[in-house]
Order: C-alpha cells, then structure tokens, then sequence
C-alpha cells in the first residue's frame, strides 16, 4: 500500500520548526494574569464534549476570551517568556483550532497590521515594552511592508513553556516527545488548550505506552510477605529508585482532564487502578513497609479511592484498611473537602472490622467526630449512633435481625445529617457490604525480623525490640492495631520475660498527650482487645555455625488481653548463670572515680553479654514474630 503522504514533503515539514526559512508569522509566550483567556478556555475545553455543537460552543468561547485577551492586552503590559518562535501559518491552521482564529480574525484587518494592538506591533519591531523578558529584537521593517503576523500563546508560568514547545512541535512533526508521564500530561494540558488536532490522542496512547513499560521492582514490594522480610539496606536502595510509572500518573493528577469529558482518559484510568492496587498490594503491607507507607501518604486522593474501593486490595481485617485511611488522613485531612472525604468514608466495609474496632475504636472516633466536627481531631465523620448500628448489624446472626439494623442505621444517619453539611442521603451500602477483601495473610503466616543490641538491655525495664524495615521501628501494624514485642530482663537474673503489647495507632491519637485531657476520647485508656494469632522466636547458636529458632510465646485470639499490656511469658528466654555484677567503690580522688565508674560500665556490659552468648550473633540478638492468619 503507497503511504498516505509523500515522506520527503513530511521529512520537510518536521525540519521547518523553529526555522526562520520561509516563516511568515511568530510566536510569542506571555504570562497570563488570572482570569485570563486561557483559564476560560480551558474552562471551556472541560465543559466541551465530542460532538459538532460543544466544538462550536468551545470555538466561539475561545473567540469572546481572545478578545477579553486583547483588552487586557492594552491596559497592561505583556511579560514575554523567551524567545519569539518563528512559525508557519500554513501548518498552524491547519493543526490548530485556536491558531487558525487568531490568524483568521488578525489578518482581516484591511490595513495589513499585524496583531490585534500597538503592543503585538511593539513586540513584533523589538521596542522595549512595559512587563519585562521582551523577545529578540528583530530588523525594523519598511514602511511600506507590515511585520509579520504574530500570534500569541498565554502561559500559566515559565515551567509551562517546554510543553507549549513540544504541543507546537507536534504539528510539524507528529510525534509526542516526553520523557515521563508527567512530561505527557503537561503536553496533553497545552495541546488541549491550542485545541491540537490529534496531539490530545497522542499524549494518551505516550501515556497508555509508558504505563505498559515494564518495571523492575524491588523484591516483595506490594505484598504483606514481602514487607515481612525487608531488610533497611533493601529500603533504602529501593527509594532511590524511581517512581514506578502507574505512581507518577497519580502524582500528577493536577494535570489530568476531566474523565468523564474525556473517554480515552477515562479508559487509561481503569486500566492503571489494577497497577496501582497491584504496587500497593494490600494493608499490611502498606502499614508495615517504609517505602510502600511512606508512597501511600504521597497519593492523591483519587490514588487512595483507586485502593479503597478495589476488592483485590488485600487485608487481615477491615480494621486495618480503616487505620490505612487513618495514616492517610494524618497528613493530607488540610488538602480534602467534606465532598472528599465522604466519598474516602463510604468505600469502608465497617461491619467487617474486628471485634475492638467495633466495641470501642469506631465509637471513640465518633466521639471525637462529635466534640470536634470541624477539625482534624473529629476527622472521622460517623455518630455514636451509627457506631453503635454497624455493630449490631456485624453481630446479627439473621437476615431479618439485619435487615432492623440497616434500616436502624438509616434513620441514625437521616437524624445525624444536619450535624454534618454535605453528607449524602443514605447511608454508604459498602458500611454494611458482605462482600470481603482478599485475605493477605498465607496459611504460613507473616514473618517479621527484629533485632536488640546488648546494650539495650542493660537495666531492668521492659525493652522494646527493633522491627526491621517498618515506619514505626518497634512495632508491626495488624488488625488495626499496633503490636509491640518486648523484653524483660533483670541483670544477674538466669531468665527473661517476653510479651507481645497492644496498643492504639498514634495516627488516632491526633497528636493528643495521655497527660492532657481533653474533650473526646481518651485513647490511653486500658480497652480490651482480642489478642493476636502469634508467636515469638528468638535465634540460638547451636555451634558449628548453626542456629535454631526458639519459640519463646504463643499468643491467642481466645485471649483478651488490655491495650498497654499484653500476654506475655515469664522465664521464657534461659540465659547463662552468671555472678552479679561488681560494684563500685568510693574512691577519694574525683579522677579515680570516674576510671571505677567506666570499669564499671564494661563489667556490667560483659555480664549481659555473657549470659546472652548463646543468642548473640554479629554482636546482636535476632529473632523473628510470626503474625498468623485470622479465623
């Protein structure tokens, strides 16, 4: 088949840009005041559709805010941003919706000048102009010739201009050139406003390309397994990798069109949220990985609904996806509306959070909804009331039981909604959704490492182990809660005690001091919870280079247990009998005391290395806790 278009003419056209040879018009980039033009016509270029009238409605937008441009143009002067580009009428007419009106309505004028106003003509001969950054002075031309018709692109900022350049050079060349996703968008943005025939399109599928590109991803990443494992050296190497593509898609979501305006986008869309719920993986590993948490509190809005409504974002517990949008909301509650936020608090499935979270953690959020509602302290948009259904309703064992509740947890919402503006109608139907999210945890459960220095435990306190990888350094994140392994040991001592400690997620706590009472609830308050299916393991040499893993406490969901306490087991870990440990004598001189002091020190170091010998490898002790499936 011959091609559509003769190459060498193609090949010439391309090599015009930016080329002076032949050009019989410029181009001039300003920076536009706001309200100007170009936020109209972008306005417009939202509310357009597809069809013949919305192109013509857009069309007639962009001539009344052209001459709205103009106006302006002559009561104040134009900031001109880098160098006029030398262009060709010819091709811009027929790529541009927008540069065809500007050289239609400024050619008709029958006295030949060119540009709507004394400025452009300024501009055009090179003469100083009020605003500052003119163009490069160009030849005066002779009376008798008018300069050359310029036409004129208003940007929002300097940064805009590469992708004014790269729309523009699209229609002499065809092709898109971006070197990221970002770079996309922003071409997509200038290439919508100059109303370029076919760069829109091309932008997306640059777009849609880029997202298929495959990615090397580090080890584990977007699995609770993989978080389990992680090592701080991994992490840290990771990071400084870059951003997977489906991640800088959300990170410019200030640069996206309205979807539904826009259906390829739209569609680019549905097929990047199975990326993203596939990076992310599930809630565990979200709470439990630095990169991963630290990439979650980094995502718009529109990126946490992607994983907030996603069935294949996976969880031990819905109490963890709630404590996920809890972390979230620490950090970005000051960006969101109360439209945003409702739309986030609708897609939890409430009735199915654990046994805590619907005892007392929903209703000590409603308490603070109801002394705080206007800020961040209330953040949580629910009343006691409802609280108080969703329970009911996940402890119904009927239809018909559930049925009352539902309709219960209705007329709660109906009467709370004069205490919350904006709140939607009916309650939200995934609240009280049967339907759960993959379970994260394997059969095998999930493994997490932690280490303790010998040094630590050089007192009689209980220690709190350090869990590898994880944003808080001493605890893992499950069912909602946080878990804190500790030991117990007392110098001289031939045992030491270990326990597993609840606690309530600082992310609710909201910056609230257990010293300080205020108004709501009072998060350091003892509340039962169930325990976790867990066990501890602590690393024994075994000699000849080998070890083995003691298994030093088993915990249990049959058991409730207080938050701040914990099961725990006592002499669990046998150490080494050693002496006491010596000590110090007065001394007469001041400086003799201080060397007693430091030999001091030593011994007592030596003790607790010696009876911790059998666990110490590389000068530490390691071990590992083991979180097993829920029932």
């Amino acid at each position: 088949m011959p091609p559509k278009f003769n190459e060498r003419v193609a090949a010439g056209l391309a090599s015009l840009f930016g080329d002076n040879d032949s050009t019989d018009c410029s181009i001039v980039f300003t920076l536009s005041q706001p309200g100007n033009a170009k936020s109209t016509a972008h306005a417009a270029g939202r509310a357009a559709g597809p069809s013949g009238a919305a192109r013509r409605k857009k069309r007639k937008a962009d001539k009344l805010a052209q001459e709205h441009e103009d106006r302006a143009e002559l009561e104040a002067g134009v900031q001109v941003v880098g160098e006029p580009l030398p262009a060709h009428t010819i091709v811009l007419r027929l790529a541009s919706e927008r540069f065809k009106t500007q050289v239609e309505r400024w050619s008709a004028d029958p006295s030949g000048r060119a540009g709507p106003s004394s400025k452009r003509q300024a501009v055009a001969a090179g003469l100083p102009q009020q605003g500052g950054g003119g163009g490069r002075p160009q030849p005066q031309p002779q009376p008798q010739r008018p300069p050359p018709l310029q036409l004129r692109v208003p940007l929002g900022s300097e940064e805009e201009l590469p992708a004014a350049l790269a729309a523009i050079k699209f229609a002499y060349t065809g092709r898109i050139e971006a070197g990221s996703i970002t770079e996309a968008l922003q071409v997509r943005q200038q290439a919508d406003y100059l109303q370029m025939e076919g760069c829109v399109e091309a932008c997306v599928a640059a777009v849609r390309e880029k997202l298929a590109a495959p990615v090397a991803a580090a080890a584990g990443v977007g699995t609770a397994a993989g978080a389990a494992g992680a090592s701080s050296s991994a992490g840290a190497t990771s990071s400084a990798e870059q951003a997977p593509p489906v991640l800088q898609l959300y990170g410019c979501a200030q640069l996206w069109p309205d979807p539904k305006q826009e259906p390829a986008f739209a569609a680019l869309l549905t097929e990047a949220k199975p990326q993203l719920v596939a990076h992310f993986g599930d809630a565990l590993a979200v709470l439990n990985k630095q990169q991963l948490y630290d990439q979650m509190r980094a995502l718009p809005a529109v990126g946490l609904e992607a994983l907030l409504e996603s069935d294949d974002f996976g969880t031990d517990s819905e109490s963890s996806v709630v404590l996920v949008l809890a972390e979230w909301m620490q950090v970005n509650y000051g960006t969101t509306d109360a439209a945003t936020r409702w739309r986030l608090f609708g897609l939890l499935r409430l009735s199915q959070c654990s046994r805590a979270y619907l005892d007392w953690v929903l209703s000590a959020l409603a308490l603070n909804h109801h002394c705080h509602p206007d800020s961040q302290a209330g953040w949580f948009w629910i009343t006691p009331e409802q609280a108080s259904f969703i329970a009911a309703y996940a402890a119904a064992a009927s239809d018909n039981d559930r049925a009352t509740l539902h309709q219960g947890l209705t007329c709660a919402w109906i009467c709370g909604i004069d205490r919350a503006p904006g709140q939607p109608a009916r309650p939200p139907a995934a609240w009280l959704q049967g339907r759960r999210r993959r379970q994260c945890v394997p059969p095998e459960g999930l493994r997490f490492s932690w280490t303790c220095s010998p040094v630590q435990l050089q007192g009689s306190h209980w220690l709190s182990l350090g869990i590898v990888g994880t944003p808080h350094a001493c605890s893992v994140a499950a069912m909602g809660l946080q878990w804190f392994p500790r030991i117990h040991h007392v110098q001289g001592r031939p045992a030491a005690n270990i326990n597993l400690k609840p606690d309530v997620p600082a992310a609710y706590q909201q910056g609230q001091q257990r010293t300080v009472r205020l108004r709501g609830a009072d998060w350091g308050f003892p509340r039962p919870v169930a325990m976790l299916d867990a066990a501890l393991y602590l690393h024994r040499r075994l000699g000849g280079g080998q070890r083995e893993e003691a298994q030093v406490l088993t915990t249990s969901s049959e058991k409730l247990e207080l938050t701040g306490r914990g099961g725990w087991t006592y002499d669990c870990i046998k150490l080494t009998q050693a002496p006491a440990p010596p000590q110090p004598q007065q001394q007469e001189q001041r400086g003799q005391g201080q060397k007693t002091q430091k030999q001091t020190e030593q011994d007592v170091r030596a003790l607790v290395e010696a009876q911790w010998a059998d666990y110490l490898e590389g000068g530490v002790i390691t071990g590992c806790l083991n979180i097993m499936r829920p029932a």
